[in-house]
Order: structure tokens, then C-alpha cells, then sequence
């Protein structure tokens, strides 16, 4: 329980040190030796001191809250926005800021209200996830200069800065590990059109002109990074007269999907199918066989961005326009060599 007209300066006495002191450790600022922060901690958890936030902020202009724009909370996108989730609290949580999360729906405006209420006073810096409409709020946030760094960024190029994975690599990556173990009819199950399933899509392409394998129209399908539209996308390629003998489809969701598909057919993954997913989130290595995939490396998207936007804040320049974060074949149990035909 807090006690009665416990100040800054009353948890400095208890704790013998400077009020400035006892200031620099509640903004989590550095340069305070760890036993002295430790001591400061255990007044404040000891006197149940809440710092009034309100007139911290008013007096340094700052709220000390990154907002991370999202498009939605639901199955086709909480996997993979969970893990960019938890990065980006567990680095906002280490500097001492807070993290306020808002959703779009995937709606333009919405994001654009979203955007112009967070640089409106509510946030210093502000992350946007899958962005749909960055061209709207470009003067808005030239008018604030509020620091901006999109995630994932869309198909129009801006002069925002960005961080996205190396999407292309990963494409080209999964469809070489299919080739290389003997598979010339690879199935792609695409997700909704964006810069990520273009440079995915690129990828796959590449590498089979570079191995003398002509593409084949028919063995592109679309579907939303869902496991229902991996499934459905799967009972089309499966059903073609001479069906892949592999699929790469573009979210481990997806490839779940197209497990599914396999099972209920009779068919055997890897031995009758091979499939390959994108994003490696931790229920790729639970499900049986465990899945075969590309890691993105979620955790260290939003722990990255946090990290830059609050430096940005501070004045400094994010290193380059578009940071490019490297992704990885994992190997599991779900890709084989083909089956003889």
C-alpha cells in the first residue's frame, strides 16, 4: 500500500541518496551503479511509490511510448505478429518505455486515424506493421517530424525508413532445398499481394529458370497467410492431373494447411509430399512431422525496431533507408526426396 504524501524527495532520503538520483533510475536512464538502482527499487516496491506520470511527461515533453500500428489481432496474422510482439515489449520494457499498441482492420483509414492520433501527443515515435497507406500520412508526419519506421513495408516506395526481412533470399532459399533433393513439380501457395509475397514469389522463380525448370502458372495459388487458405489452396494443387510433388507455401500457417490437405487424401508428408513454410514461429518444430520452414527472425524485427525508433527520438539517424534482416532455412521433417513415379 502507497503511503500517505510519499514524494521524490521522501524515497530519495529513505534510500540516501540524491532526488536526482532516484529521477534518473524511475526514467531508466543510465550511468547509476546497479547496487544504488537496486536500493532505489526496493524503496519505491517497499512504499508503493507510483510516479505521477502525467507532470513527468509535462515537464519533459516526452510520454516515453512507442506506438506500434497493427493491422489485426486474429488467426491469419497473431502467430506472426505475436513474436514481433514480444520482441518489441521485452526492448521497450529494458529501455523503461511503454509500448501502446493499436489495430486497423486492415482498413486504410483507420490506419491513417490511427497514425494521426499517436503523433498528436500520444507517442514519441511510432512503428507501423504491414502499412497500407503510408503515401496519406507522409506530410502529417513531415508537419510533426515525428519518428516513423515501418515494418514489412508496403508495395510504394516512401522516404519513411523501414525494416523487412530478406523475403527475396527466403524464396530462393526454400525452392533450392526442394531441388536439391530431387523435386521438379513445387507447388507455391502465395499470401495477399504485397511487397513480401512479390519478393517471395521472385525467389521461387529465379531458381527454377536457374535450374532449367519452366514455371508453370498452375502451380501458383493464392491464399492469406491462413491455415484455411493454405488447406483450400492445397486441394487445388493436389487435385491438378499431375500434382506437385512439394509445396512451399508462404506462412508455416498455411503449410499447416496444407498438411491437413495431405492427411486427408492418404498422402504421407515428406514420403508422398514434401512442404516447406515461412516464418518458423515455435509450432513448426511441435507439429508432427515438424516442419520444415523459413525463420524469420520475428523476435529481433521488433526488438530492432524498438531499439532504432527510440534512438530516433534521441536525435539519431536510423543507418540507412531499408534494413534488411537476414532469414534462414531450418530443416526439419517435413521435406524428402520425391517419390518414384
Amino acid at each position: 500500500m502507497t503511503k500517505p504524501g510519499m514524494t521524490l524527495s521522501e524515497i530519495a532520503r529513505i534510500a540516501g541518496v540524491s532526488k536526482m538520483t532516484v529521477s534518473n533510475v524511475i526514467n531508466g536512464k543510465k550511468g547509476v551503479a546497479e547496487e544504488t538502482r537496486k536500493r532505489i527499487m526496493e524503496v519505491i516496491q517497499e512504499t508503493g511509490y507510483i510516479a505521477n506520470r502525467s507532470a513527468r511527461n509535462l515537464a519533459s515533453g516526452r510520454t516515453r511510448t512507442i506506438g506500434l500500428v497493427v493491422p489485426k489481432l486474429n488467426s491469419n496474422y497473431t502467430l506472426y505478429i505475436g513474436e514481433i510482439l514480444r520482441g518489441a515489449g521485452d526492448a521497450a520494457d529494458q529501455q523503461h518505455w511503454d509500448l501502446l499498441v493499436c489495430t486497423t482492420s486492415d482498413d486504410e483509414e483507420r490506419e491513417f486515424r490511427r497514425i494521426q492520433s499517436l503523433a498528436s501527443g500520444l507517442a514519441d515515435g511510432i512503428l507501423v506493421l504491414l502499412p497500407r497507406a503510408e503515401q496519406t500520412y507522409l506530410s502529417l508526419l513531415q508537419d510533426t517530424h515525428i519518428p516513423v519506421i515501418t515494418l514489412d513495408h508496403g508495395l510504394i516506395e516512401t522516404p519513411l525508413p523501414s525494416i523487412d526481412v530478406d523475403n527475396h533470399t527466403g524464396g530462393r532459399l526454400a525452392t533450392q532445398h526442394l531441388i536439391d533433393l530431387g523435386h521438379r513439380r513445387i507447388g507455391f501457395i502465395g499470401g495477399t499481394y504485397s511487397r513480401a509475397h512479390l519478393e517471395r514469389l521472385a525467389g521461387y522463380k529465379e531458381v527454377l529458370q536457374e535450374n532449367g525448370i519452366p514455371a508453370d502458372d498452375s502451380l501458383i495459388v493464392q491464399g492469406d497467410y491462413s491455415q484455411p487458405s493454405g488447406f483450400r489452396a492445397a486441394e487445388q494443387l493436389l487435385s491438378l492431373a499431375d500434382p506437385p510433388t512439394a509445396i512451399f507455401a508462404l506462412s508455416d500457417a498455411m503449410a499447416f494447411g496444407v498438411m491437413e490437405s495431405a492427411g486427408r487424401r492418404g498422402l504421407r508428408i515428406p514420403d508422398d509430399l514434401s512442404v516447406v513454410g515461412f516464418d518458423d514461429i515455435p509450432m513448426a518444430g511441435w507439429v508432427h512431422p515438424q516442419l520444415t520452414t523459413i525463420r524469420q527472425p520475428l523476435y529481433t524485427l521488433g526488438e530492432t525496431a524498438i531499439n532504432l525508433i527510440i534512438s530516433m527520438t534521441d536525435g539519431d539517424i536510423l543507418p540507412g533507408q531499408r534494413m534488411m534482416l537476414p532469414v534462414e532455412l531450418i530443416q526439419r521433417a517435413s521435406t524428402a526426396r520425391p517419390p518414384a513415379r
